[in-house]
């Protein structure tokens, strides 16, 4: 009965602990799937990986991190020093011509540049001159140093220049407006007189300024003023005041006599050109004349 009991025993643990055969799993549905389709694409499916992204997307990638590692040149431009305005004191010359220069800035840069000079300015010992303008290099006004011109040509007749302060001097002398300074200097005692009669009603009409162009023209005619630099000048000149009218027929009594008849034929001329008279006006004209001839009442 023993040997019964344990024989059943070992049967039942052979059983309960034998290992399990692993079974097959079934393939027919794909065996089904593949036959149906085409070879080619079946053998693409299982041997070419499919990648995450697009072909073309990763082309592009690929030249953007080629891109970022080439090196690239960076063009560094040259700029100019600046150069300090109003540097001297001087008179400012206003006039227009173009130039060519060789130009050295303060930091050492050479340049070839053409200039269109608007105006300039000399120092008190005439050493140097700055002169302003546009730049067709830089394509902006720029500011120059007569000092530091190595060459100039005038574009104007193709002179090669080899002394620009006095260049300028000339070139401005021989201008309209250096004509008409230089009338100025000459006879400005007169002119402002003009101007003082003419502003006597607190308007200086066209008619008065061509009266004045005309006296300018007149005293000095080997001078070439354009009549439009004077109607500028006339346009843009200040008032004279009482006083300094005052001043200034004291300095006129030095001028010759038949100067003197003419200024205040012009002065009457202008007085004219209104069609009411102003007693203010005539009692201007009268002390001109007592003023102007002291020893005689009437001329």
């Amino acid at each position: 009965m023993v040997l019964f009991l344990t024989l059943l025993l070992v049967l039942v643990a052979v059983l309960v602990f034998r290992p399990k055969k692993q079974k097959k799993k079934s393939n027919k549905k794909n065996e089904l799937n593949s036959e149906w389709l085409p070879s080619v694409q079946t053998k693409s499916y299982r041997e070419e990986p499919i990648s995450p992204l697009k072909p073309e997307r990763q082309k592009k990638s690929v030249l953007k991190e080629d891109k970022t590692n080439i090196p690239q040149k960076i063009e560094i431009e040259e700029r100019d020093a600046y150069e300090r305005d109003f540097l001297f004191d001087g008179k400012e010359y206003r006039i227009e011509f173009e130039l060519e220069i060789d130009y050295k800035d303060r930091n050492g840069l050479n340049t070839t540049r053409q200039i269109k000079v608007n105006g300039y300015r000399i120092s008190s010992n005439k050493k140097d001159a700055e002169i302003w303008g546009y730049c067709y290099l830089r394509n902006a006004g720029r500011t120059f140093y007569a000092s530091r011109i190595k060459r100039c040509v005038d574009l104007d007749t193709g002179e090669i220049i080899t002394k620009v302060i006095p260049f300028l001097e000339e070139k401005y002398n021989n201008s309209p407006l250096g004509q008409l300074d230089l009338w100025i200097e000459r006879r400005g005692n007169e002119l402002d007189a003009l101007v003082y009669v003419g502003r006597l009603d607190s308007q200086l009409r066209q008619n008065k300024k061509d009266i004045i162009v005309e006296y300018i023209l007149k005293k000095e005619p080997e001078l070439t003023i354009a009549p439009e630099t004077a109607n500028q000048y006339l346009k843009n000149c200040g008032k004279v005041s009482k006083t300094m009218f005052g001043r200034l027929l004291t300095q006129l009594t030095s001028l010759e006599t038949e100067a003197k008849e003419i200024l205040i034929e012009y002065c009457n001329k202008i007085i004219e050109t209104k069609k009411t008279k102003n007693m203010e006006e005539e009692k201007v004209i009268e002390h001109m004349r007592k003023r102007l001839f002291p020893k005689t009442k009437e001329v």
